[in-house]
């Protein structure tokens, strides 16, 4: 974030509004008034080209994993894991794209859904304790980072493991 927009953030908004009229009296323009309008949240929308494209990829190849994106990170130490969900939870709420999924209407034509902002899944896998945790945590990432990807469902997967401390 920009110096002026951490100032306009700590403004009351009581403050904010005397400062936004005091732009308008001199004509300026007013932060935010000049956004995107937010899309209509009614009905499913047509494919853009680019997602034209990875639909026909998935239905001429549903196996194949070449635009499947995926990280693991290993964290040390305690994990307020109440705040991780809470976190992922507000990337979605901020992202249309990782809530969207494609869907054949009622022609055959591909079409686009974006589902209502929800928690975040996580699925949490317990591995503390394990005979050899490190091996058995990186084949089920192997397994999870190599299975389709599913344009049908809600693109964002989160998966945490939990090896000893």
């Amino acid at each position: 974030m920009n110096p002026l927009h951490e100032q306009l953030a700590k403004l009351s908004p009581e403050q904010r509004a005397l400062f936004e009229q005091k732009l308008k009296e001199r004509g300026l323009n007013v932060p935010g008034q000049n956004r995107i309008p937010a899309r209509s949240q009614e009905g499913a929308l047509p494919l853009s080209f680019a997602q034209e494209r990875l639909w026909f990829v998935q239905q001429f190849d549903p196996q194949n994993t070449a635009y499947n994106v995926s990280s693991a990170l290993r964290l040390r130490g305690t994990l307020d894991q109440e705040a991780l969900h809470r976190a992922l939870s507000g990337i979605l709420t901020r992202h249309e794209s990782l809530r969207t999924s494609f869907h054949k209407n009622e022609h055959g034509q591909p079409e686009i859904r974006v589902h209502e902002s929800d928690r975040a899944a996580l699925a949490f896998i317990e591995l503390a304790g394990t005979s050899d945790e490190e091996s058995e945590a990186l084949e089920k990432i192997s397994t999870l980072v190599a299975k389709p990807f599913d344009l049908t469902t809600p693109p964002l997967q989160f998966c945490l493991f939990h090896l000893a401390d």
